[in-house]
């Protein structure tokens, strides 16, 4: 028993600890802001660049347009492309801002009639690590996977040089409870992005990602340029 408490002394000491370094640190690092509207930011100026991301109130996607029924990606789109968002723009959720992670390494391989998205990974910085310890009160961790496999995406409006279209991105991560007791944690988030033809070689892509968990709602924004790379090999 002494033994016992002694460890809980210990645990309770560290998640303070983990507590006060993670929030200081997040409060250093990014305290989101809400846009007005929550939509994208200002309208493309090409005639051809008109889709734009529908207004969302709160931390929740809005209702998903009808798919479209006859695909045909523009020629140009072809191919696969590589981008790295690196972090979040905003984040609007329902838990005090204390999201952990951020979307990583992404590839879009646009074929004539669908997208396929064979990487979109999990960034982990040493801030995101302890505020995942500080949330389990220091008694263990959480380490995020991407089922690459379960990657699934729909295809909702199409311009000349723009596609909107929504991934399902399945999470199946580990938690390790009190560090040695693996548990299965199964989760999904849903990214909606809006990707815009720069040039034959670059991409813009705005995005906003939805994560729903027991408890929690979180809707997080993102952008970045996608640049054309070969096929990648399957792993």
């Amino acid at each position: 028993m002494a033994i016992k408490r002694g460890f809980l002394a210990i645990s309770a000491i560290i998640t303070l600890s983990f507590l006060a370094s993670a929030h200081a640190q997040y409060q250093n690092e990014f305290t989101p802001a809400v846009p007005s509207d929550l939509a994208t930011p200002s309208a493309p100026p090409s005639g051809m660049n008109m889709l734009e991301l529908a207004p969302a109130r709160g931390p929740r996607l809005p209702p998903a347009p009808p798919p479209l029924e006859n695909v045909e990606i523009p020629s140009p789109f072809i191919g696969c492309w590589e981008g790295n968002p690196n972090g979040w723009d905003t984040v609007v959720d329902s838990f005090g801002g204390f999201t952990v992670g951020k979307p990583g390494r992404i590839v879009f391989c646009y074929r004539p009639t669908r997208i396929d998205v064979p990487t979109a990974a999990v960034a982990m910085g040493a801030t995101d690590w302890m505020k995942d310890v500080a949330g389990h009160l220091g008694l263990g961790i959480t380490i995020p996977k991407v089922d690459a496999t379960g990657i699934r995406t729909t295809i909702y409006a199409m311009t000349p040089t723009q596609i909107q279209a929504r991934t399902y991105v399945p999470l199946k991560g580990v938690e390790l409870l009190f560090w040695v007791i693996p548990l299965s944690i199964n989760q999904g988030a849903t990214d909606e992005e809006i990707a815009t033809l720069k040039d034959q070689d670059t991409i813009s892509v705005v995005a906003r990602q939805e994560l729903i968990a027991p408890g929690m709602e979180s809707l997080r924004y993102w952008h970045a340029d996608f640049h054309r790379i070969p096929e990648p090999i399957a792993e």
